[in-house]
C-alpha cells in the first residue's frame, strides 16, 4: 500500500478544540472532538496523489484539509461526494456511515493531559477495497501532552486497507488504555476522606471521578463502534483482522469495567490492603483446611484470604464480598453461582473449577488469560 498525502513535517498531528463530550455534565469535560470544518492555515500544500493500478490500493492521508484538497482527492480515489461532507462536519461522537461501495468512520484517539487528565482526538476515515483515506487535525502545542501518530504502513498485507484500518483501531484503544493508567495514578488511596485531606484535594478527587464516568459512558459507545466496524466492513477484513477488530470490541468493554472500578474503589487493590481485614485463619491453615471442604451458601466479608487453598471445595451459591482472594487456589472446585464483588483477584487460579453462572463483574485483577477462561467455563466476567 502507498502512503500519499499532503506535504508536512513529522510533527503535524491531529489536535482538537475542546468540546464537551456526549453526556457531559459540565464545561470542563476532559472529552474533546475535533472540528474538521475549521479553515485550513495558511500555506497548506495541496494534497500529493499518483495514478493507481487496480491492483495497488493508497493510503492518503490528509492533515485539516479544504473541499478543494477534497474534491481533488475524490476524483482521484472515486469516491462518493458526500464523503466530502464527512470530513468537513465537526465531529462529537464514534459512527460508522456505509457510503456506497466504502465505509466513513469516526474514531478517536486519546492522550495524556497533565490539566485536564486525557483529550480524545477525533480521526475521520473513509476505507474501500481500493483505498484507505484519514482525516485529521494539525497539531497545536500543549505541553506534556505526547504526540499522537499514525501507524507507519504494516510491512505484512500491505495491500489491504482493511489491514491498516485494523492497526489504527488497535492503537486507538491502546491510547485509551494509557487514559485508565492516568485515572489510576489520579485517583489514588481511599476515595473517601483521609485524616487531613483538604477540601480542594476531595474537590479534586470528584473532579477526576466526573471525567472517569465521561470516559466511562465514551468507551461503551466505542466498544459499538468496532461491533459496527466489523459488522458492515466484513468484507474488507480478512478472518485474523476481522477476528482482531471483535476482540477490541471486547477489550474496550473490559476497559470500561476497569475504569468503573476505578472510579468505585481506591486504586486498584489499595483499598482491601487498606482495609481492616478479618483473619480467620493462620497462613498455615489457609494451605491446608479449606481443602475439599464445603461452604455451599457461605458469606465471606472483609475477610483476608490472600493465598487461600480451596481445591477441591464445594462453593456453590458463596458470596465473596471486600475480601482478598490474591493468589488463592480453587483449582477443581465448585464455584456454580459463586459471586464475587469488590474482591481483589491478582493471581487467583481458577483452572479446572466448575464456572456456571459464577459471577465477577465488580471484582478486579484477573488476567486477560483467567479472564477468558472463565467466559468460556460460563462465568460472568
Amino acid at each position: 500500500m502507498i502512503l500519499l498525502g499532503v506535504k508536512s513535517t513529522p510533527d503535524q498531528e491531529d489536535r482538537s478544540r475542546d468540546v464537551p463530550c456526549p453526556g457531559s455534565v459540565d464545561e470542563e469535560s476532559p472529552c474533546p472532538a475535533i472540528d474538521s470544518s475549521a479553515p485550513p492555515e495558511e500555506g497548506t500544500d495541496p494534497p500529493v496523489l499518483a495514478a493507481r493500478g487496480p491492483e495497488q490500493p493508497v493510503w492518503v492521508d490528509l492533515l485539516r484539509p479544504n473541499r478543494e484538497q477534497l474534491e481533488e482527492v475524490r476524483q482521484t480515489l472515486g469516491f462518493s461526494p458526500e464523503v466530502i461532507t464527512h470530513c468537513l462536519l465537526p465531529a462529537h461522537t464514534p459512527k460508522v456511515v456505509p457510503i456506497d461501495a466504502a465505509l466513513f468512520l469516526v474514531t478517536f484517539l486519546g492522550a495524556r493531559a497533565p490539566q485536564g487528565l486525557f483529550v480524545l482526538r477525533a480521526l475521520k476515515i473513509c476505507v474501500a477495497p481500493g483505498f484507505l483515506l484519514t482525516v485529521r487535525g494539525r497539531a497545536r502545542t500543549t505541553p506534556g501532552v505526547r504526540q499522537l501518530r499514525l501507524p507507519e504502513v504494516p510491512s505484512a498485507n500491505h495491500g489491504r486497507p482493511g489491514h491498516l484500518l485494523r492497526v489504527i483501531l488497535e492503537g486507538a484503544v491502546e491510547s485509551y488504555k494509557t487514559i485508565g493508567a492516568a485515572l489510576r495514578e489520579r485517583l489514588p488511596g481511599d476515595a473517601q476522606r483521609e485524616p487531613g485531606q483538604g477540601q480542594s484535594e476531595r474537590i479534586r478527587r470528584q473532579q477526576m471521578s466526573r471525567k472517569g464516568e465521561q470516559f466511562v459512558r465514551f468507551l461503551h459507545q466505542q466498544r459499538v463502534f468496532l461491533q459496527e466496524v466489523a459488522r458492515t466492513g466484513s468484507t474488507l477484513f480478512d478472518a485474523d483482522d476481522y477476528l482482531r477488530v471483535r476482540w477490541l470490541a471486547e477489550r474496550v468493554e473490559v476497559l470500561a469495567r476497569r475504569v468503573e472500578e476505578i472510579i468505585r474503589m481506591p486504586q486498584e487493590g489499595q483499598g482491601l490492603r487498606t482495609q481492616d481485614l478479618k483473619v480467620i485463619l493462620t497462613e498455615a491453615e489457609k494451605q491446608t483446611v479449606l481443602i475439599g471442604r464445603r461452604f455451599a451458601s457461605a458469606h465471606f466479608t472483609k475477610i483476608d484470604l490472600a493465598r487461600a487453598v480451596f481445591r477441591e471445595a464445594d462453593l456453590e451459591g458463596t458470596k465473596f464480598v471486600q475480601t482478598d482472594l490474591r493468589g488463592a487456589d480453587f483449582y477443581q472446585a465448585n464455584l456454580q453461582g459463586a459471586v464475587f464483588s469488590l474482591c481483589d483477584l491478582h493471581g487467583a487460579d481458577f483452572a479446572g473449577a466448575r464456572l456456571e453462572g459464577a459471577n465477577f463483574l465488580t471484582s478486579f485483577g484477573l488476567s486477560p488469560v483467567m479472564w477468558g477462561y472463565i467466559r468460556s467455563r460460563g462465568g460472568v466476567v
